[in-house]
């Protein structure tokens, strides 16, 4: 029998028909039931075609909405940091690290049970990756953190006598088994570095690999075949549709405002004011952290909301490196940051011996490098659009306020009565802190701060241009004075 079915407007409606054809129960098909029915027709006429059959595939153009989402976005450069950190910070780090360093290489979940050892040349810092159904066998590069990982997983398999095991797996599942523990392990990553939301998936890694290499046609080491061992061919526009939806109004995460604080140059000029070493006639000694760390310390309180946190965020695997290593890069000409991160404890001691008079010739200092900033930005131009009686946004200031919650409840002069010995306590306060009005009518206790402030058309460009305490209860006086 000869059959030679061709692209006709009846065949391609048969084809659909069946793809979108009802459910035994009268239900409507679901996304992935239409998928495994386009992929079994495909299966079909692959092995007509096998055994000579004449017939084209008619599902090439046959879509399946909502199959597979394609708004994710790609990890940025700090959330990949993040990740970095998540991965350590299991009890004993082994696997999770070893998963995330194949994945920063491009590997993927099918991908990574699979690599051992016989795949890896660190010294050319490359891995050869296998290949799945999507994409072929290909060399992808290694990050140098990967590569640091990659060692000592090598190192523990030797250990334990499994240097011929794969790197990541230790099972033997099917190969299904082997790619959900892959993929779970990479979701566990995700989600302990805070990235579980909708707009992240797995894929989001690749995308940002992806990113890396589709922005000047190489990859980080500068080897252009990087762009044809990334992807598949029928995925490779995906990459290129995903990198380019990073939104330029997302809001900065916390360590790219690290990063941004350490190429500020301001921090320096505010360091300069800070008062010199003691005398050694009375005892100093000489300090482990300089002025600019200090000052940068002070800054990172503000990024992650607390001295505790910015403490913590320091201390974890790999942060302090990338830190000095940024410094190094800025400064060249300035002496290396020390070994080991600065503590909570050492700032606390650090600006008790700062005292007023320091603390306002950096603040004077801040405020002339803040007019700069924003001068650089184009901001105040006295040559710019607008007029006095209809000004441009760019040359405007606004001034503001905010009742920062005070560090104890209690107000001043208030008691406690022991319950067991009867003692009358004095509770601590903070005697800045009184009753604020807020615009709502609410009355709330807390220190009340005024500001001023200069915006960039950008949604987030905010420059802080003086501020002072508002212990007169007057925002404008304060604002105006400031």
């Amino acid at each position: 029998m000869t059959v030679c079915w061709g692209l006709t407007p009846s065949a391609v409606t048969a084809v659909t028909a069946w793809v979108t054809a009802r459910n035994p129960n009268g239900k409507p098909p679901g996304p992935h039931t239409q998928k495994w029915r386009r992929s079994a027709l495909r299966h079909l006429f692959r092995l007509w075609r096998r055994f000579g059959v004449p017939v084209p595939d008619l599902t090439l153009d046959l879509a399946v909405p909502g199959a597979e989402r394609s708004d994710y976005r790609p990890l940025t450069d700090a959330e990949v940091l993040n990740c970095r950190w998540a991965a350590l910070s299991v009890l004993v780090p082994g696997r999770l690290p070893t998963v995330w360093a194949l994945a920063e290489a491009g590997a993927t979940s099918a991908e990574i049970p699979v690599v051992g050892e016989i795949h890896l040349r660190l010294d050319d810092a490359a891995v050869e990756l296998p290949g799945s159904a999507h994409l072929d066998a290909r060399t992808a590069r290694l990050t140098d953190w990967g590569i640091q990982h990659l060692k000592r997983r090598l190192a523990d398999l030797k250990r334990d006598g499994r240097l011929d095991s794969p790197l990541a797996y230790s099972g033997d599942g099917p190969e299904e088994s082997q790619q959900a523990s892959a993929a779970t392990a990479l979701r566990d990553i995700l989600t302990r570095a805070g990235l579980s939301d909708d707009t992240v998936a797995i894929i989001s890694i690749r995308a940002w690999l992806g990113a890396k290499v589709f922005a000047d046609g190489t990859d980080r080491r500068g080897d252009p075949p990087a762009r044809s061992a990334l992807v598949g061919p029928d995925r490779r526009v995906d990459r290129i549709r995903l990198a380019e939806r990073m939104k330029p109004s997302d809001p900065a995460s916390d360590w790219e405002k690290v990063d941004a604080l350490i190429d500020y140059d301001a921090l320096h000029a505010c360091a300069a004011a800070f008062p010199g070493r003691p005398s050694p006639e009375i005892g100093s000694r000489r300090r482990l952290y300089p002025p600019w760390y200090i000052i940068f310390f002070c800054a990172l309180v503000t990024v992650f909301k607390s001295a505790r946190h910015a403490d913590t965020e320091l201390a974890r695997p790999g942060a302090w490196e990338h830190v000095r290593e940024r410094y190094a890069q800025r400064y060249p000409s300035e002496p290396p940051l020390p070994d080991q991160p600065i503590r909570r404890h050492h700032w606390q001691y650090a600006k008790n011996l700062v005292g007023p008079n320091a603390w306002e010739s950096i603040r004077s200092v801040f405020e002339s490098t803040a007019a700069d900033t924003a001068r650089q930005l184009g901001l105040f131009d006295p040559e710019g659009p607008g007029s006095w009686t209809h000004p441009d946004l760019n040359r405007i200031m606004y001034g503001d306020s905010k009742c920062v919650t005070p560090l104890f409840k209690a107000k001043p002069g208030d008691t406690k009565v022991d319950p067991i010995t009867g003692q009358i306590r004095t509770l601590r306060a903070d005697p800045d802190a009184s009753n604020h009005t807020t615009g709502s009518g609410t009355v709330v206790h807390g220190i009340k701060v005024a500001f001023l402030m200069g915006r960039t058309d950008y949604v987030h460009g905010r420059v802080m241009l003086a501020f002072e305490h508002d212990g007169d209860h007057n925002e404008m006086k304060t604002t105006m004075g400031s």
